[in-house]
């Protein structure tokens, strides 16, 4: 259904706009003005080496999916990890 759940949908937010989807990236990567390639490498990177100083947007992206999903933060994280691994 997304990215947070393992599914490895990432097209479908299964109806609830939290869930952390193709589109969820996009948007931020146009926020940060960085193509979705891009984005997705330096998400992944995110989450194997945490910086110091976490990204607050990133961070509640991740909380929010989780409560949207009924996982840990830190499940949410791994997920999107592995499937942005997989991807690349």
């Amino acid at each position: 259904m997304c990215f947070n759940c393992g599914c490895r949908m990432p097209e479908d937010d299964m109806s609830h706009p939290d869930n952390i989807t193709t589109d969820t990236l996009k948007a931020l990567a146009k926020k940060r003005k960085v193509n979705l390639h891009d984005f997705q490498h330096a998400l992944a990177h995110y989450l194997e080496t945490p910086p110091a100083i976490l990204d607050s947007e990133i961070e509640d992206m991740f909380k929010k999916a989780a409560k949207a999903w009924g996982q840990s933060v830190k499940d949410a994280k791994r997920q999107t990890f592995n499937l942005l691994k997989h991807e690349h």
